[in-house]
């Protein structure tokens, strides 16, 4: 078995083309071993354009940002023939449906739908053509990629889904939930009391609940409403004021679009499939995960992302440098130790307990009054007397900078509680399960385990640590082959 793992060394998150180096090694080995079961190599190139519309976005310093991470395993027969294929998804960046850093965009399906839709589907999804009309994609102000025309690359992806056997029909699903999504980012609140709203514009709850198969009173209570269940007491409405209801509203857009996104990876998983003559452990992997982020202004998101860099080079380090000298040591063999920075502090920094960032972010979710600010005071509180890796920022006594491998950033927790957050409300869920449409009902059955999840008071911090822990054991290995770097210009 082989891994290939695909990641950026650069410190100031340049575009070095992960994704493309991901598509260049697929196509090297699909036409150097070719396949024994029907193309399975062109299946498995399919799959791209179809993952990247859905799972990447344009950041500031790249156009074609991968938001997930991607596990791509490709089996071989006895005659080292491709014979399948697999991918698995990590830590999608669910945040980034409703709101990303200005000149960002949101994934790229959604303006290549907007654009590319043909006007009769167009008309029954109520769509504008324009995607200004919608709050989800307008907010950050960046609308287009120079260079990309979003049509061409909508139909595309239309292509890859016919030759990958999706129907007609499958596909209409998914461009209705997609604007169903938008047709719900754009329904705004307007104050009715001392926390009390009301949707300020009927047209976008009807378009929403056309679309999604849910009662437009159901819909609008399931935002605006929290039920309060007190055993052995009656149920008590409580209302929701502005901006509760926009992050209830906000939190269902990022679970159904995430739910999509899984459905979408296991049915191209489904379209290449594995043959019977696959060999166990004759397979080689490629791991296509975000680089480093370092930005102007860095967010939870840069967090997340940055911690997960961590767990990966840590793992580059025991099997580069840490095995290999034991290897040496055993077998006799001469050599001069490598310096290496072990990043092990860093990462008791970020997920130790009960004083990491991510635990302390979590406890902000449980205590009274918990906010942004509250959790930086307690982190820096408990990890001032760590210079090596945490110190305050000299420019804002709230901000912190935490000395990565790869450089030192400012982090700026404004909104983390929020972000953090990763919580579908109880009568949310309730209110989803009312759906008519049987495409809702397959993302969303009752009483599955994933539903339940989605309602723990876990946060999203320690979702993303769970995670990277699912990912590092697929790196644990006989063989790996690290940390394959093409710095490549993807425009």
């Amino acid at each position: 078995m082989c891994i290939i793992e695909i990641t950026s060394n650069l410190h100031f998150c340049h575009q070095t083309g992960k994704t493309e180096c991901t598509k260049h090694c697929l196509q090297y080995l699909a036409n150097v071993a070719g396949s024994g079961n029907g193309n399975v190599e062109t299946r498995i190139l399919l799959s791209n354009p179809i993952l990247e519309s859905f799972g990447n976005a344009k950041t500031l310093r790249n156009n074609n940002s991968s938001r997930f991470g991607k596990y791509l395993e490709i089996f071989f027969n006895h005659r080292f023939e491709i014979g399948g294929g697999q991918n698995t998804n990590y830590l999608l960046e669910k945040s980034r449906v409703v709101i990303r850093g200005e000149g960002e965009r949101s994934y790229h399906i959604f303006y290549q739908m907007v654009t590319g839709l043909e006007p009769k589907l167009r008309r029954f999804l109520e769509l504008e053509y324009n995607p200004s009309s919608y709050f989800y994609l307008s907010q950050s102000n960046s609308l287009t990629i120079d260079g990309v025309n979003d049509v061409e690359e909508f139909n595309g992806v239309l292509s890859a889904m016919y030759e990958l056997g999706f129907s007609q029909d499958e596909m209409n699903e998914i461009w209705k939930l997609l604007s169903a999504l938008l047709h719900l980012g754009n329904i705004s609140f307007v104050e009715t009391g001392d926390r009390r709203c009301e949707p300020g514009n009927d047209a976008a709850v009807e378009a929403a609940s056309k679309l999604l198969m849910i009662d437009p009173f159901a819909l609008v209570r399931g935002i605006t409403v929290r039920v309060m269940h007190t055993k052995g007491q009656p149920n008590v409405d409580i209302t929701l004021g502005v901006s509760e209801a926009e992050a209830q509203r906000d939190s269902i857009s990022k679970h159904i679009y995430y739910r999509l996104f899984d459905l979408l990876v296991n049915r191209v998983n489904q379209a290449i499939g594995i043959s019977n003559e696959c060999i166990q452990g004759r397979t080689i992997g490629i791991l296509d995960i975000f680089g480093f982020e370092i930005f102007d202004s860095n967010s939870f998101e840069q967090l997340c992302i940055n911690y997960t860099n961590e767990k990966l080079q840590q793992n580059f380090n025991e099997h580069t440098f840490k095995l290999e000298e034991e290897v040496y040591k055993k077998e006799k063999i001469q050599y001069s130790h490598v310096f290496y920075i072990d990043n092990t502090p860093v990462l008791n920094l970020i997920e130790g307990r009960p004083t990491g960032v991510l635990s302390l972010i979590d406890e902000e979710l449980r205590v009274p009054a918990g906010s942004d600010r509250g959790f930086s005071q307690k982190l820096q509180n408990y990890h001032r007397d760590k210079p090596e890796v945490f110190s305050s920022a000299p420019a804002n006594s709230d901000f912190f900078m935490i000395h990565h491998y790869a450089g030192s950033v400012i982090y700026d927790p404004e909104g983390w509680v929020v972000k953090n957050r990763d919580r579908l409300n109880e009568d949310a869920l309730e209110m989803i399960y009312t759906t008519q449409s049987q495409f809702m009902r397959i993302l969303f059955p009752q009483n599955d385990a994933n539903s339940a999840e989605a309602t723990k008071k876990k946060g999203l911090g320690l979702k993303f640590k769970v995670s990277c822990h699912k990912a590092r054991i697929i790196l644990e290995t006989e063989f790996t082959l690290q940390s394959i770097e093409f710095q490549l210009t993807c425009k």
